[in-house]
């Protein structure tokens, strides 16, 4: 709604908007009540800057959208200086610590270790079996659980078109 700045006595002006006109407002500064003109001579007074003031929100609103983007940025850059660094271990430093080890601490490594941090090793030609085995019986399942699924839907249907076809031959049930 259109905002129209309207001069008191006291020399300040005032904010009122279209559907004040022909009212009455009050002075924000001395208190003093002030005819509204009607609406058909409020063009003549001088507008208040309510466009101004939409980009003024329109403005803040870009600059906290800047300041969000320049925040993510800022957090992806530290989150890469923070980053602790990786230390070169060559094959040689791990086969010597290897050397050094027994097979239950190997074993409680890998349990414990890398496997939970997904460090994968080539399936064994045995575990590539079983995976296969694996992914047959799952696919078998799913397609009895479909068969199993489409023959109860089935079964409903049936009773139901039995039940109709009771219904409709002894209609007082």
């Amino acid at each position: 709604m259109a905002k129209f700045r309207i001069r008191c006595e006291c020399g300040s002006e005032t904010i009122v908007n279209a559907g004040q006109a022909g009212d009455e407002a009050g002075c924000a500064s001395c208190g003093r009540v002030i005819q509204v003109p009607k609406l058909r001579d409020l063009g003549s007074f001088r507008l208040a800057e309510s466009t101004s003031e939409a980009h003024r929100d329109r403005n803040v609103s870009s600059t906290n959208y800047r300041l969000a983007a320049v925040g993510a940025v800022v957090l992806l850059v530290a989150s890469f200086l923070v980053m602790p660094a990786v230390p070169d271990i060559s094959a040689d430093m791990h086969r010597e610590v290897m050397a050094r080890m027994t097979d239950a601490e190997i074993h409680s490594l890998w349990t414990d270790g890398l496997a939970k941090n997904n460090v994968r090793r080539p399936p064994t030609s045995e575990e590539r079996t079983l995976q296969r085995r694996h992914r047959k019986a799952a696919v078998m399942a799913r397609a009895l659980q479909i068969v199993a699924a489409s023959l109860v839907v089935t079964t409903v249907a049936l009773l139901v078109v039995s039940w109709a076809r009771d219904r409709g031959a002894n209609p007082g049930r």
